[in-house]
């Protein structure tokens, strides 16, 4: 996003198994990452969703994420009436 940093995607595979994940930066406190290089990358500007203009719920941003998400990786998206809620409280 014009250079900034919005969301960062990891995978390690360690003795036979894989470890994953996903940070995706909706609407957060940026300045912890002014003190760090983030990723390794001495200057990598960081931003967020809101900053970019788009909404800062988390909720509101889920689908469009897992449809990215579900088609880059060649998966079928689908949402579990079971699966727990993972949104931050206030």
């Amino acid at each position: 996003m014009g250079g900034a940093k919005v969301m960062a995607l990891g995978l390690r595979v360690r003795r036979g198994c894989s470890f994953h994940g996903l940070a995706f930066n909706v609407a957060m406190d940026l300045e912890p990452f002014r003190r760090i290089n983030p990723c390794g990358f001495q200057g990598l500007e960081v931003t967020s969703v809101l900053d970019l203009g788009g909404p800062g719920d988390p909720a509101a941003i889920k689908p469009a994420l897992v449809q990215a998400l579900s088609r880059t990786l060649g998966l079928a998206a689908g949402f579990s009436p079971d699966a727990p809620d993972l949104t931050p409280s206030a």
